[in-house]
Order: C-alpha cells, then structure tokens, then sequence
C-alpha cells in the first residue's frame, strides 16, 4: 500500500501543472464536444435522411435534400435556398466592407490622439453599440424605419416635401433598410482587433518615418497597414462568418419583405417555423419540420463558409505570414 502511494506521489508532482491545465480546460473541451462535435457529426448523419417532425414517419437513408438544391431545370429544384444563400452574401459584401473599413480607420484615428484618458473614453464610447443585444437592435431598426408618419426616416423625408414608406415591407427597400444600423454601427467589433494590432506596432518605426515624410497618411500605408497584416486577416474571415450566419435581423424586424429571408432563416424555418415557408413548407401536403433537409442545407453553408474561409487565406494569408517572419 505505502508502495504504490509513493509510486502515485511523483507522478502527481512530475504532471502537476500539466493536470491543472487539462482540469482548466475539460469543462470547456466537454461542451466544445458535446455541442459541437457531437452536434454536427449528428447533423451530417441527419442530411442524409428524410427526418421530419412527424411520429409516425420511418427513417430512411434519403439523398433527395442534396437532389433539390442542384437539381437545376426541374421541378424539383429548390430556387429559394439558392436565393437566400444569395441575399446572405449580398449582406456579407456589404458589411465586411463597411465595417472592416470603417473599424480599421476609426481605429488609426484613435492611435492618433494622445492623451491616454481620451482614448479610452472614445473607444468605450464607440464600443458601446455591440453590446445591444439582437431583440433591442431589431426594435431599432423598427422604430427607424417604421411606415407611415411614426418612423423616424419617414419623419426626415417629410421634412423635405416627401411621402413616407413602408420601408420594411417594400421588397426593393427592406434588405437596405435592414443594412443600415448594421453598417453605421457594426465596425466597434473590427475596430477592437485593429487597435489592439496597431499599439503592436513600435513607435519607433514611426519616429524612423518622421526623417522621410512629414506626412501623417504615408506612414498608415508604409508601416501600419503591412505590420497589421494578420489582424487584417482575422476581421475579414470573423466578418465573412458573421454575415453568411445573418439571422436577427431578418427574423425579429416586422414587416420584412419575403425577399430578404437570409439562408439561415431559411434554414431555420424549414427545421422549426414552416408555416412561414408557404408551398416549400409542406411535405406530402402537410407542413412538417423537415429536419433532415434542413440539415443537408446547413451542410452546404458550411462548406459554403469554409470555402470562401480557405480563398480569404489563400489571397491574404501568405502576405501576413511573411510579414510577420519578416
């Protein structure tokens, strides 16, 4: 017995800090597993099915979810999902270039100023607005854009001799309506991570730059943005899934048009909300969740994500990794 305890007792010592670590990390790596992993592992085995919600249904091994998204020219064709996938991108064009310009400038104008005490209240300032949740940035975008007299955009357009909208219920105007909050303040995230990587940059570059330029722009693009390189990288690939995954707005606004339902709506109304989804809902002339088409959807916008993930590395990825050797 007092054998085996001293056998235990350098085997305690000799992997302590290693045994901390894994009891740190095992709840999250538990969870990373059990909601990740699992959870997907689950969802490519379910696209391959023709799960639905209905009790009496049998499970059968089906490939008719991947048949009606590329079974272009027929009947059987899925136009909807390739139209949401396609509004889903539009969005994600617009606020990754929006908001990674806007962040990235914002932040080359913080590093400007200063007194330290005024950086910090105008960041915190500016930070603000990612801290809305979903539900309250919906009823914004509700309140601004209301129809009739009790918006506040209508109000302004009132002001100059014009007639309110329904802005959120016109197809041609509710996917910009929707925009609009998102693209005025959804830059604080970006902003964060390019301020953090331009206080990386020494000082001393800069006051090296001062005996060739006076200019206060030429050194942004001479010595900031190559040095930044890999923050670069990390807001566009974080700003590419966040807008692909778009969900809130779309679901939450009232009175949004049909012709702004994002991939992920859609998916998510084929798996739990159907009666939304009109003739596309209905399965056998019932409306079922479709969980296993739905899934099989899901597949296809991760290897959407992915794909658009690996081009974004591939066209940026290299320039940051010989900077950074450099």
């Amino acid at each position: 017995m007092t054998e085996a305890i001293k056998r235990k007792k350098p085997f305690r010592k000799k992997y302590k800090n290693e045994i901390k670590a894994f009891l740190l990390i095992g709840l999250p790596l538990l969870w990373w597993g059990v909601f990740f992993v699992f959870a997907l592992v689950r969802a490519i085995y379910f696209s391959f099915t023709d799960l639905t919600f209905d009790v009496n249904a049998n499970l059968s091994f089906s490939l008719e979810s991947y048949r009606r998204i590329f079974a272009f020219g027929t009947e059987y064709f899925d136009s909807l999902f390739w139209r949401s996938l396609g509004i889903s991108l539009i969005w994600t064009g617009v606020m990754l270039v929006a908001n990674n310009f806007m962040g990235m400038l914002v932040a080359w104008m913080l590093t400007t100023i200063k007194s330290h005490r005024a950086r910090r209240m105008i960041l915190g300032f500016l930070f603000w607005p990612s801290l809305i949740s979903a539900v309250a940035s919906a009823h914004i975008i509700s309140m601004v854009f209301s129809s009739g007299s009790s918006g506040l955009f209508n109000r302004i357009v009132m002001l100059f001799g014009g007639y309110p909208q329904d802005w959120l219920g016109n197809p041609n105007t509710a996917l910009i309506a929707l925009m609009v909050v998102p693209f005025l303040l959804g830059f604080s995230g970006r902003m964060i991570i390019y301020y953090a990587a331009m206080l990386g940059v020494p000082e001393t570059y800069y006051e090296a730059a001062k005996f060739d330029t006076s200019s206060k722009v030429r050194p942004f693009f001479h010595i900031t943005l190559p040095l930044i390189k890999n923050a670069i990288v990390l807001n566009l690939v974080l700003s590419l899934i966040e807008g692909v995954r778009i969900l809130a707005p779309m679901q939450l606004v009232d009175g949004v048009a049909d012709e702004t339902m994002s991939v992920v709506l859609y998916i998510f109304n084929l798996a739990f909300y159907p009666q939304a989804l009109g003739s596309e809902g209905l399965v056998d002339g019932r409306r079922l969740n479709q969980f296993g088409r739905a899934s099989a959807y899901a597949m296809i916008v991760f290897v959407v994500i992915l794909v658009l993930t690996l081009i974004q590395f591939k066209l940026t990825g290299k320039e940051a990794e010989n900077v950074s050797a450099g």
